[in-house]
Parts: C-alpha cells; structure tokens; sequence
C-alpha cells in the first residue's frame, strides 16, 4: 500500500497537468484524491489508539528508571531476607579472582524510603574493573540467589558489563549503543571474570580505546547517574507495545549479548584501516 506521502505527490503530479488532460483524467485525479483522504483517516483514526498506548505504556517503563538516586551505606545485619551465607561464598570467590570490598550499599529514591536491594561493590585493581554482589529486594522477598556483575569503563563512552543476571524483557528497553551487555544465567564468577576479560579485550583492541584509570566509588556511582539519564531520554524513542515481541524473545533465553554500536565500529575501523 502506497504512503500518504506518495499519494499525496502522485496527486500534485496529477493536478500539475491537469489542463492538458480530458474529462476523464480529471476523474481519476479526483479518485487518487478520495484515497488519499481515505488513508488519512486510516492513520488519524484507525492508529491513534495504538499510538496511546505506546504512550502510556513508554511512561510506565520511565517510571522504573529514577530521576534522582542516592546511595546509601548498608550493613548486610539489617536485611533479615538477604543470604549472608551466599554473600560471604561469592564474596570469597571474587577474592581469590583478585576483586577487594569498596562498599556495601543500598539505593534510596527521594520521597520512597523502602530500600531497594543490596549491593557489596568490589574493585580489581590491576585489570582496573569493578565487580558486584547484589540482590533486589523482589530477589530477597523470593529467596532468589545473589548475582554478580563485572563492568569495566573505556574511554569514549563505552561500558561492558558481564553478569549471571538472567536476561528479563525491561533489560530490551535499557539497551544503549555504547553500553554492553553480556548476561550469562548459569555462569559462576571465574567464568563470567574470563569472558569479560576476554570480550574486553577485543573492544579495546579493535577501537583503539583504553580502560579509565579513575577506579574510586564516586567515579562509579557518577557513571551510574549518567547512564540513567542516558536510559531515560533513550526510552522517548521506544514504541513498547511494538517491541514486545522482540523484548519477550531475549528473556526467553538463558544467555544474551548485546554488542549495541560494537560490532558496527568495529567494521568502521577495519575499513579506515585498509
């Protein structure tokens, strides 16, 4: 079916000429312009719903991602639901990979004072990356095992993260061109530490890129708020409803990679290259 746009230049096109044509070429510029009508109510009337409730549904999503957030110390004795036994086992293993305790930490949104989740940040000073050991408070309230995460910041804006979080339909609609995101259900930390080493490896290899030094716990916590903002005005362009299909496919899975702007610039490189 033509666009309302072609229809509408067809028409002109018609019309422009119409003085050199018979009776019944007028007809058929008058027909071409009953269909034009016709597809413009289509789209003011028949879509308009739909485009409603993306709207609303682009608002829900944007409530989940706060304005304001604030971190707060945590001490693990005052969340009666976390596993401090899973705590301590993971903390141990991040420990002999190389990873020290920063802090242990809980996020706070202004006006709602229900504390979040739980987080212990740890740091590897010589692969100059930081780790997590977090839990939700739904993953609390279920008794869901604690997760870890490894993220490292390179120059040029761009992140790679590596964690066992298991792939969920709202990490779709997180996804930015230069944060990376390799999400593996079923990994243990040394294998999640090895396959980010490795994947990082490669990014900076292949876009000429080096590893931010700043290492300190305001640095971090500054490159959270920054990716918050970033999600936030990313979610404008985001058609919900439209994207479910796409976002129920990657949490169906147990292991998900989103490479974003990578592989694309990766080939821009190659390119220059040669």
């Amino acid at each position: 079916m033509k666009s309302v746009a072609d229809l509408r230049n067809g028409l002109l096109r018609e019309l422009g000429l119409l003085c050199l044509f018979t009776e019944h070429i007028v007809h058929q510029v008058w027909r071409l312009l009953v269909l034009v009508l016709l597809a413009l109510v289509f789209v003011l009337f028949f879509t308009r719903p739909r485009r409603l409730a993306n709207r609303r549904a682009r608002r829900a999503l944007m409530a989940v991602i706060p304005v304001e957030i604030q971190f707060e110390d945590a001490d693990p004795a005052n969340f009666s639901r976390l596993d401090k036994d899973h705590l301590e086992t993971l903390t141990a293993e991040m420990q002999k990979l190389g990873f020290a305790c920063l802090r242990d930490y809980t996020t706070v949104i202004p006006g709602k004072p229900v504390q979040r989740g739980f987080a212990r940040l740890l740091v590897h000073r010589s692969e100059r990356c930081f780790a997590e050991i977090m839990a939700t408070s739904q993953a609390m309230i279920g008794g869901l095992p604690l997760r870890v995460a490894i993220n490292s910041y390179l120059e040029d804006e761009w992140e790679l993260g590596t964690s066992n979080v298991a792939p969920k339909r709202g990490h779709y609609f997180q996804q930015l061109p230069k944060v990376l995101r390799m999400r593996y259900s079923d990994a243990e930390p040394a294998e999640l530490f090895q396959r980010h080493l490795a994947r990082r490896a490669e990014i900076l290899e292949a876009l000429h890129i080096k590893i931010h030094e700043d290492l300190s716990i305001d640095s971090y916590f500054a490159r959270i708020r920054k990716r918050m903002v970033e999600r936030r005005e990313a979610m404008q362009s985001h058609r919900p409803l439209d994207e479910l299909s796409a976002a129920t496919t990657i949490a169906a899975q147990r292991s998900y990679e989103w490479l974003g702007d990578f592989p694309k610039e990766r080939e821009r490189q190659l390119v220059r290259k040669n």
